[in-house]
Formats: C-alpha cells, structure tokens, sequence
C-alpha cells in the first residue's frame, strides 16, 4: 500500500488564504478560525477527522479482532467514534480523532511522537491519556 499522504493538498485554503481573499471577513469567524487551528494545528476540524481514520485504517490494516468473524481491527475504532457521536453527542475533533487512533500505539509500531506529528498535541494528549501503559 502506498503511504498516505497526511498533509493537506496544495489547494487546500489556508485561515490566511481566506483573510487574503475576503471570504473570513467576520472578527468572530476569525477567532473561530484561530482558536481552532490553535487547538488542533490546522484549519479544519472535519479533515483531521478523517484524516484520522485513513492513518488508523492504514496502522491496523493487517490486523482483525478476535470475534467470532474475525473483523477488521478497524471497526472497532470507528464504532468507538460512532458511538461518541451518535450516543454521546461528542462533537470535539480532537476528541473524535483520538477514539479512531486509541489503538495505534498499543496495537501498532505507532509513537506518541508521530501522532503528534501528524494529529497536533491536544490530540495525542488525549491518546495518551487513554493509552494502557505498555
């Protein structure tokens, strides 16, 4: 499998982009805008989202649970996020990226350093923080 391209494409529109452009115009939009990409790294919360599935989907690619089926290791943290969303009414980004990649590091030759790497500090944060130690 080729290795995922984490980064966000060139066209993607940067906050600065957007305030270059005219088009974040609002000081509570760009307060907004600010304090996300503060809180998770980069712009947009929905991309970290599922750029967090990508790299979990790809870290547990080989492996598969111990059910009765043998399912995709993978199921189990997209039903973990599901579950937040659906029944918890999580909404957080970080929150939801850190239940689709809870298992990289147990489970996979994942850091804690390349989460943060690619997922910002407040996500391996909280990775971390529900983590078993090894």
């Amino acid at each position: 499998m080729d290795e995922l391209d984490l980064d966000p494409k060139p066209d993607h529109k940067s906050l600065e982009d957007l305030l270059r452009e005219g088009k974040l115009t609002s000081p509570g939009a760009v307060q907004v805008a600010l304090g996300i990409r503060e809180l998770l790294g980069f712009d947009d919360p929905l991309a970290l989202t599922l750029r967090a599935v990508a790299f979990a989907a790809d870290k547990h690619r080989n492996q598969r649970r111990k059910d009765e089926e043998a399912s995709p290791y993978i199921n189990h943290p997209i039903a973990l996020a599901r579950l937040l969303v659906c029944e918890a009414a999580e909404r957080d980004p970080a929150t939801l990226a850190a239940a689709l990649l809870h298992d990289t590091v147990e489970d996979t030759d994942t850091s804690f350093e390349e989460l943060e790497k690619h997922f910002g500090k407040a996500v391996a944060g909280i990775v971390r923080e529900v983590t078993d130690d090894k």
